[in-house]
């Protein structure tokens, strides 16, 4: 029985109300009900690498499929020894951050952690849209010795993982135990691993080109002019001539001083590092596999037992003997 400007839009009303009486009194009681938090970002898959070095160096490689329609930065708080109070540790370097395939700045907060910016899904658009966020990093780990245990640990971030996947890469020369941690050691991994997605478009431009002018020489291109008036009769000396083509060199020579340093300028500006490049981590040595579920921004490591295999001492009479360059 309601107006159709009232129904009209689809509009949902929880109660309606009719009065006979020509005098009428309504009371309402309305509650607010508080909003309740939901995800705007999750992390649908991680995957981490970890190449080890029995010199006491890892490099690490994290591969990210998230989702994200609101969060502006993804906090990853890398590892960490000077935390667990060990003496003369580093915190690791930085080498490569990228989202979706593409070179980006990362920045550090007061708290030494790690923000990589991330793109926003349009209003309109399909919420699940993939981003894949790629980080490249090298850290200290203990050096290793012919018998000891090993313990690595890892990232965490400010977003749930829903699945976690492990491959770490450690010398070949060592015999390993039985693996400790907060990850289970499987036979391989239950997915493949996934393929960057690279944007049809965007990205940073490519840089500008153009030939190397120096001082004092001259440019190959010349300033046309087709007014009639400026043009060279036959019967002009050779005198004239030469001055208008004087003339005509030093303006192209201002003209290219002009253009030479803005081009100058974006060309320093780009080779300062203002974007990264793209590092792809290496992978040798003995590979394990490990998988976790549900993991809620929180700290995970593992450690093994280790013992380094017999050098056999070789024959060095037979050696092949190098050429010295």
């Amino acid at each position: 029985e309601l107006p159709a400007d009232m129904t009209r839009g689809g509009k949902a009303f929880l109660h309606a109300y009719k009065f006979l009486m020509a005098r009428y009194s309504v009371e309402l009681d309305v509650k607010r009900h508080a909003d309740a938090q939901v995800l705007t970002a999750v992390i649908e898959e991680a995957w981490l690498t970890a190449t080890v070095s029995e010199a006491g160096s890892s490099l690490s490689r994290i591969l990210l499929v998230l989702r994200n329609t609101q969060r502006q930065f993804l906090r990853i708080t890398l590892p960490d020894r000077r935390a667990a109070g060990e003496a003369g540790a580093k915190k690791a370097d930085l080498w490569s951050a990228m989202v979706n395939g593409e070179a980006v700045k990362p920045a550090v907060d007061a708290e030494n952690t790690v923000l990589i910016p991330l793109l926003k899904a349009a209003p309109d658009s399909d919420s699940g849209a993939v981003l894949y966020v790629e980080l490249v990093f090298l850290e200290e780990v203990a050096v290793m010795g012919k018998t000891g245990k090993l313990a690595l640990a890892f990232s965490r971030f400010d977003l749930p993982v829903q699945r976690m996947f492990l491959t770490t890469y450690l010398p070949n020369n060592y015999d390993y135990g039985q693996f400790e941690g907060d990850l289970k050691e499987v036979q391989q991994h239950a997915k493949p691993f996934p393929t960057v997605r690279k944007p049809a478009s965007g990205g940073r431009p490519p840089r500008p080109t153009r030939a190397p002018f120096r001082r004092g020489q001259q440019s190959n291109v010349l300033l046309q002019n087709n007014d009639s008036d400026d043009s060279v009769s036959l019967g002009s000396s050779i005198e004239e001539e030469r001055r208008r083509s004087l003339t005509q060199v030093q303006s192209n020579f201002m003209l290219q001083e002009e253009i030479e340093e803005p081009v100058e300028a974006a060309e320093s500006a780009l080779d300062r590092g203002v974007v990264p490049v793209a590092i792809s981590a290496m992978q040798e040595g003995t590979a394990f596999c490990f998988e976790r579920l549900l993991v809620q921004n929180e700290a995970y490591s593992i450690a093994v037992p280790y013992t380094k295999r017999n050098v056999v001492v070789r024959n060095t009479s037979n050696l092949a003997k190098c050429a010295i360059m």
